[in-house]
Formats: structure tokens, sequence, C-alpha cells
């Protein structure tokens, strides 16, 4: 994502990494132009960060701009995700 890019819709989505639960379902659903998602896996194993980054390319192909994020969202600590996001 480049800096001072606009989108209509930013959403964060949890369990997207599982491929085939709700998560992944609600990304695919939602994914569009104008639409950024920050989509993250509970699993941190190389399968795992696989299904998410097939998620991650089938929503981009829809349109949206995809950032992917591993389990560890609450530490409090700045994460430097894949897609350029900086939480």
């Amino acid at each position: 994502m480049s800096t001072g890019e606009r989108f209509e819709r930013v959403v964060l989505v949890t369990g997207a990494g599982a491929g085939s639960g709700i998560g992944a379902a609600l990304a695919r659903r939602i994914a569009g132009h104008g639409v950024a998602l920050m989509l993250h896996a509970r699993g941190a194993d190389e399968a795992a960060r696989a299904r998410l980054a097939a998620v991650a390319a089938e929503c981009e192909q829809r349109g949206a701009t995809c950032a992917t994020t591993g389990p560890r969202l609450n530490t409090g600590q700045v994460i430097h995700v894949d897609g350029g996001l900086t939480l």
C-alpha cells in the first residue's frame, strides 16, 4: 500500500488463514475495488501462511488491496506485515 492511498473500506479479518472458514469467506465476499483488507491467521506454521497468502491473492484478484499478519496482534508492539502496513 502506498502512503496516502485512500480506501472506501478498511477491514481487519481474523481467521482468514484457514482458507475455508468464515474468515476467508468474509474476506472473499467483501473484496473489491476501494477495499483494504488486513487478513489475520492464528496459525504461524508454513501451511497457515500459505493458506493466508492464497486467500489474499484471491481477494487481490477481485480488486482489494491486502496485507497479511500472523497470530500476535495483541502484544502492543509495532508489527510490520506483508503488504506494507504497520500496526
